[in-house]
């Protein structure tokens, strides 16, 4: 449901002093960080859905006109059986190599949003810190490549599943089955492909930030923590509202348990920073003990606003 103030599109605001404070700064900057990265990924999504829907409207008139010329020879009892044809070597490349090009250019779709979102998210952090009168220039995110590896084999699994899928559609053996039930198998690996590109770009970002982070602590020999900053609105969930104001330490895991619902999703379990799921607002910001004191938001009125805000949202029925 679409909700009023105080618990509207904005209301992260209020959680925030007047008054300006380092603290502030950085959550501020931080989600505007995630503002453009989120286009840059609405972008490749875009384009991605094209690269699908591209590739299923070739195959789909390809076996058309294979379907349609199969039933030009003679009556229906001397048509070929569908499975005969699927098994023509012609065949099976025809269904297949479109899918796999497509994946392919996915793949570097997902690519494109890693880089984005490591470059935006480390440009951020580095401002953040170059308020605080500290030398970062010499330092660059050290990303963890095996959850982008993980993401890319991941455009690639969806790819021979759709592809399976669609064969399935292929044996029915009729042209206006096909026609009708494509639709649902690209709408599927359109999605799937979208949620990858988000939560690429968005891991990224918050890795980038970390990484920056870790290197900062050891050449200043300093405590630094990291904190869950949520960005709230409609659709903000009971697990990301949780966390939001929760400080660890650089190399400790945020509480994937944490939630003020029924139970947390059971997506990713190894939280050392956002996203805590796929479309995940939610970003990591530095925190230094000092920055809880006087004026603007600390981990305590953070916490507290999101409580209130859970019990708000209870009360109007979301």
């Amino acid at each position: 449901m679409l909700l009023t103030e105080p618990i509207g599109a904005d209301l992260h605001r209020i959680a925030l002093a007047v008054e300006e404070s380092p603290l502030q700064q950085s959550i501020e900057r931080t989600l505007e960080t995630r503002e453009a990265v989120g286009q840059v990924i609405a972008s490749l999504q875009s384009q991605a859905a094209e690269i699908w829907q591209s590739a299923g409207e070739e195959v789909a008139d390809y076996v058309t006109r294979v379907v349609r010329l199969n039933r030009t020879y003679g009556p229906a009892s001397e048509w070929m059986p569908i499975e005969r044809i699927l098994d023509m070597p012609d065949v099976q490349m025809m269904l297949r190599a479109p899918f796999i090009e497509a994946a392919q250019d996915v793949a570097g779709l997902v690519r494109q949003a890693w880089e984005a979102g490591a470059s935006q998210g480390a440009e951020g952090v580095i401002q953040d810190l170059a308020a605080l009168g500290l030398d970062v220039s010499d330092l660059a995110p050290q990303l963890d490549v095996s959850v982008l590896n993980s993401l890319l084999a991941d455009v690639m699994n969806h790819a021979a599943e759709m592809t399976e899928k669609f064969i399935d559609v292929v044996r029915l053996g009729d042209p206006e089955s096909i026609a009708s039930q494509l639709p649902q198998v690209i709408q599927n690996i359109v999605w799937r492909s979208g949620l990858t590109i988000d939560v690429s770009g968005t891991t990224a970002m918050n890795d980038a930030k970390t990484s920056i982070m870790e290197q900062v602590a050891a050449k200043y020999n300093m405590q630094v923590l990291k904190m869950w900053v949520t960005r709230f609105g409609p659709g903000t969930c009971d697990t990301c509202a949780a966390l939001h104001g929760m400080t660890v330490g650089l190399e400790e895991e945020f509480p994937d348990d944490e939630t003020f619902g029924a139970k947390p999703p059971k997506v990713y379990v190894h939280l050392n920073h956002p996203p805590r799921h796929p479309k995940c607002r939610c970003v990591v910001v530095l925190y230094l003990s000092w920055m809880g004191t006087g004026q603007g938001p600390t981990p305590g009125t953070m916490k507290k606003f999101a409580k209130d805000w859970f019990k708000a949202l209870k009360k109007a029925g979301g």
